[in-house]
């Protein structure tokens, strides 16, 4: 699911791009206790990202591939996978863990981002495993100080990846659980000063002595950085949006489970919520939600927070469709509690097997759509390649359609021949910003010859990743720029996405939400004067040109 074209596509988020360059800058030889990205120093995040991908560089011998930069994130995302059925077995039982896993490795957000070389795979894996950790130490008789040191260990590395979600989210998940419970006040007795302080101590320990060492050498000031990364999240964010972002997001970024998991809940509301361990995953969801949700900084990419608990819960229901049974409370009342529990399991088993049947159908009716559609326009890379393999496993799933594992692994099999098709023949034919790399790559004699490598447009970054050259950045139009900056001998590359400067504001839904539109302009001007540039390509909306200015004539 993850190896297939992890180095194909082209790297064009910036939260990459900041992993990749400033791990080529310690990877080359510069300091590996202060990260700098773009000649600046870069102290708004931890660094451990950074010194594992400079890592990964190290020994695969070159600081230009996007595959050894990437590979961390796909062991981290094989990692959280193993952790979801290993840790959630305790929780719901092996056959629900197992299904829940397999929700995991097929939602869409897990396969996007455990591919890319960015902090968010590796937080979710060292966050839910110091979650799973804390709850350990809470119901295990012995053996607990163990375990509340391991839940440290995990949070001071999960805060050295990305940051205090890794020890605020583990213990407001613990506090709700505890304070759901049907005795909170020996609950919180039990569970004593010691172990919670050992755990404070050692996350302490792992990531305090990095900020007292980057604030004795950095010129930069450690703490005000911090602090405005904080004052982002809480208020000042350009990424904003309402206090339901999430309830949309979440489902969204599950992809094919996304209509099962609100079901998922209800029903784990409704029948498991007395038992310790649904409870528990019920209260981690909950408040790792009402977390995300109170923040002003919202992204998509942070309800990967929210996926483990997501997706055990999903597994809890999927498991329901092969057989019958009564989880409600474990003594019913009378006669009729025990009837009106007995349907509600019917109602979820029965929606499980038909979520399961109908997506096999989608599967099949998609992979012979696409067939038909390639046989009236011949879409080489479409209907001859993805057709075949998602309608056969479609299929085997509806032939199946009474053995459960059958259809779920042909779900996970149809889901990965796609994503391979698409990472490796689909996505560089629609992938606008290879054009950058194209330029780039055709006139790496010029850009390294120059001077001078003066950049402007949206791209700046990832050229400076490509060309592997220094460049300027320059806000100014690109005739003030040929006009008042750039010399003789330099080289100017200009891009655009097509978009107008500034923040535009867009309605979705009921809510309005900020978009950050790219700042460009044209290089019609230069055109007009006779200025012709050494190249220019164009792929789908982005634009881009290079620009040489001539040598002075000698005399």
């Amino acid at each position: 699911m993850l190896l297939p074209g992890l180095g194909t596509s082209t790297v064009a988020r910036q939260q990459e791009l900041r992993v990749l360059l400033a791990a080529r800058d310690m990877a080359e030889g510069g300091s590996w206790l202060v990260p700098h990205f773009m000649g600046e120093e870069r102290l708004r995040k931890p660094p451990l990202m950074y010194w594992i991908v400079a890592t990964a560089f190290k020994i695969a011998g070159t600081t230009e591939s996007e595959t050894a930069a990437r590979l961390p994130s796909a062991i981290a995302g094989t990692a959280l996978v193993l952790a979801t059925f290993f840790c959630g077995r305790k929780l719901i039982g092996r056959r629900a863990a197992f299904l829940g896993a397999l929700v995991m490795l097929t939602s869409v957000g897990f396969i996007r981002h455990a591919r890319l070389a960015e902090t968010d795979i590796a937080q979710t894996l060292f966050c839910s495993l110091a979650i799973f950790s804390l709850h350990t130490a809470l119901t295990k008789r012995s053996g607990t100080f163990v375990h509340f040191s391991l839940a440290g260990i995990f949070a001071g590395i999960g805060f050295m990846t990305k940051g205090p979600a890794s020890v605020v989210m583990p213990l407001a998940a613990v506090a709700t659980f505890l304070a759901c419970g049907a005795d909170r006040r020996s609950a919180f007795r039990k569970l004593g000063w010691r172990g919670p302080l050992a755990s404070l101590l050692i996350c302490a320990a792992i990531a305090v002595p990095w900020y007292i060492a980057v604030a004795l050498q950095s010129s930069a000031n450690t703490g005000s950085q911090a602090g405005n990364e904080i004052a982002r999240l809480l208020s000042e964010s350009a990424h904003k949006g309402p206090i339901v972002y999430y309830v949309w997001t979440l489902p969204a970024r599950m992809g094919i489970w996304a209509l099962a998991l609100p079901v998922a809940i209800f029903g784990a509301w409704k029948k498991l919520r007395h038992h310790r361990g649904p409870r528990f995953l019920l209260c981690w969801l909950a408040s790792s939600f009402a977390i995300l949700s109170t923040l002003s900084s919202k992204q998509n990419h942070y309800a990967l927070l929210l996926f483990l608990p997501s997706a055990l819960l999903t597994g809890w229901l999927l498991a329901r469709a092969s057989r019958f049974t009564t989880l409600g409370k474990k003594r019913a009342e009378n006669f009729q509690s025990l009837e009106k529990a007995n349907q509600v399991s019917r109602i979820l088993s029965r929606f499980a097997a038909a979520y399961l049947f109908w997506l096999c159908v989608l599967a099949l009716a998609a992979g012979v759509l696409m067939f038909i559609t390639d046989f009236v326009q011949n879409m080489r890379d479409m209907g001859n390649v993805v057709a075949p393999g998602l309608a056969a496993f479609g299929l085997a799933g509806v032939l199946f359609r009474r053995n459960r594992f059958i259809q779920i692994m042909a779900l996970g099999c149809a889901l990965a021949w796609t994503t391979a098709v698409y990472s490796l023949r689909i996505e560089p034919l629609l992938d606008g910003d290879r054009v950058v790399d194209e330029i780039i790559t055709a006139n790496s004699p010029t850009i390294h010859d120059a001077h001078d490598f003066y950049v402007a447009g949206p791209h700046s970054s990832l050229v400076a990743w490509l060309a592997h050259h220094p460049v300027t950045i320059s806000t100014n139009s690109i005739s003030e720029i040929w006009q008042s900056e750039i010399k003789a001998g330099d080289v100017l590359l200009w891009s655009s996405r097509g978009k107008s400067a500034g923040v535009v504001q867009r309605k979705l839904g009921p809510f309005k939400m900020n978009f950050a539109n790219t700042v460009t302009d044209s290089p019609d001007e230069l055109l007009a004067k006779g200025i012709q540039p050494v190249d220019r390509r164009s792929v789908q909306k982005i634009s881009t040109y290079i620009f040489r200015k001539p040598d002075e004539a000698k005399p």
